[in-house]
């Protein structure tokens, strides 16, 4: 069960990076466009587009929730199952003394809670290692980037004028909506 669930939240983690990723691409192209957005009266569509997206991509989270209490419900059943059969084992077979038993559960019932959180902390590493990929992946990126200086640009003669043309040019959000013509 355990195992099955930290793999499910490595998944989740791939799924959470990819979405942030997507919705700051989109956060990107809003403020990036907003001038045009503001001109043409694209708000309302664009900010539709944005909370569409924002409560399709955060799935993850019921995923991930789900799959937590999954995990501490199948872990903490097999600890009591596990308990009950030590008992059962320890006082019909062995013949244990009822206040060893009890001293016993007593060390467990507390053990249990340092094992819980054990677990917790190793489920949240697991759902944030992605996240940790790629904040590397990016850094490595960017110190490549950095070791390599960039060769300046000469600019050669320019021409005596230039002109720029555009013929049939449309831009619309929504097929059938133009919003430039």
């Amino acid at each position: 069960i355990t195992y099955r669930g930290f793999a499910i939240q490595k998944a989740l983690g791939v799924k959470r990076v990819d979405v942030n990723a997507a919705l700051m691409g989109g956060l990107w192209e809003i403020l990036n466009g907003y001038c045009t957005i503001k001109v043409e009266g694209g708000e309302r569509r664009l900010l539709h587009r944005l909370t569409v997206d924002l409560q399709t991509r955060q799935t993850w989270r019921l995923e991930k929730a789900r799959n937590e209490l999954s995990m501490r419900l199948g872990t903490e059943g097999t600890l009591y199952l596990a308990l009950l059969g030590i008992i059962i084992i320890s006082v019909s077979i062995l013949r244990v003394e009822a206040s060893l038993i009890l001293i016993f559960l007593v060390l467990m019932g507390r053990l249990q809670k340092y094992l819980g959180l054990l677990q917790q902390a190793w489920i949240e590493i697991q759902h944030s290692l992605p996240s940790l990929i790629a904040m590397s992946d990016v850094m490595e990126r960017c110190l490549a980037a950095a070791a390599k200086p960039i060769a300046p640009h000469r600019a050669g003669p320019q021409p005596p004028s230039l002109s720029l043309r555009f013929e049939h040019v449309s831009f619309e959000y929504e097929a059938g909506a133009p919003v430039l013509q």
